[in-house]
């Protein structure tokens, strides 16, 4: 039985290309070639940041009256990455990036194309531990040109870094020369 408030897995299994048992992984959010490997349809056209404010139950009132669409529109959006870069602030930087922001730094480390969300395993047996991914990432699947390095618009390069005396906020001082 589901606890209240979880979906039952009959609700869960609607439109299913493969229907989940009791004790599966739910890979609904991965995808192989820009379509979801559990499900028929493909994702909205409308990037996920999006989708998700318009389903927060504390944010959909506001998000559907449009009182406040637009409201604050800067003029530019720059947005600060490295190769620290990872994980749900690598997603966030991508959404930006998509909704048009500019980007500047260096590329992030994580592919936008790759593995996440990992579980943790022990053999019971053996004791050997290891860990599995249970998403795949495909920020960018219809675009091979993006698939393993998210480029960034305003590279701080070497030359760059150097002007800036190497001062550890480099990447701040560059983002101010842009505006």
């Amino acid at each position: 039985m589901a606890p209240s408030g979880t979906p039952s897995l009959e609700a869960i299994n609607k439109g299913r290309a493969v229907p989940l048992v009791e004790g599966d992984f739910d890979f609904a959010w991965s995808y192989v070639d820009g379509k979801p490997i559990a499900r028929r349809s493909g994702p909205d056209g409308e990037p996920p940041m999006v989708k998700f404010l318009r389903i927060s139950p504390t944010f959909r009132g506001e998000y559907d009256a449009g009182t406040y669409s637009g409201h604050y529109k800067p003029k530019h959006v720059f947005v600060l990455c490295d190769a620290g870069t990872l994980s749900a602030g690598f997603s966030v930087v991508v959404e930006f990036w998509r909704l048009g922001a500019t980007t500047l730094g260096t590329p992030p480390a994580q592919a936008p194309n790759s593995y996440g969300s990992g579980t943790f395993w022990k053999l019971r047996h053996t004791g050997l531990k290891g860990m599995v991914p249970m998403i795949s990432a495909a920020h960018f699947p219809d675009d091979p040109s993006k698939a393993h390095v998210l480029p960034v618009d305003h590279l701080l390069t070497y030359e760059r870094f150097k002007a800036f005396g190497f001062d550890p906020n480099a990447e701040y001082l560059y983002a101010l020369t842009l505006r």
